[in-house]
Parts: structure tokens; sequence; C-alpha cells
């Protein structure tokens, strides 16, 4: 069984490195494709988070997300 770690920080950028997400502490929803107020075009975006584990171990994860329309 593997142990679910809580995520405590994401961000998401596009592919010329703009931040267009940062998670607010505790926002389980993520990212809603929005960028600006307006939604985000389909495209290649790249994502950090910080995992942290019960026994106390944080790892970050990084990887990427196709956005479709």
């Amino acid at each position: 069984n593997a142990v679910l770690g809580a995520c405590t920080n994401m961000q998401v950028f596009n592919r010329w490195g703009q931040l267009v997400y940062d998670a607010p502490d505790g926002d389980l929803a993520g990212w809603d494709g929005m960028w600006k107020n307006e939604p985000a075009i389909p495209d290649t975006y790249v994502y950090t988070a910080t995992l942290r584990y019960p026994d106390g171990r944080s790892e970050v994860r990084k990887g990427d997300v196709m956005l479709l329309r």
C-alpha cells in the first residue's frame, strides 16, 4: 500500500516559463485552466508540486500536462 501525501505547493508554467497558476495554501481544487481570467490556450504546461507525507518527508514532483479544449 502506498501512503498518499498532501500537496503543499503547486505551480504551473507555460512554455515560456511564465507562471500561470500558483496554488494558495490549502487549495485542493487545482488549476482550472484559466490564466489572467481567460481560458488558457491549448498547449503543454509544466508543473511542480511539493508533496508532504505523514511521516514528515517531503518530495518535489515535476512533469507536464497537455491542456485540451
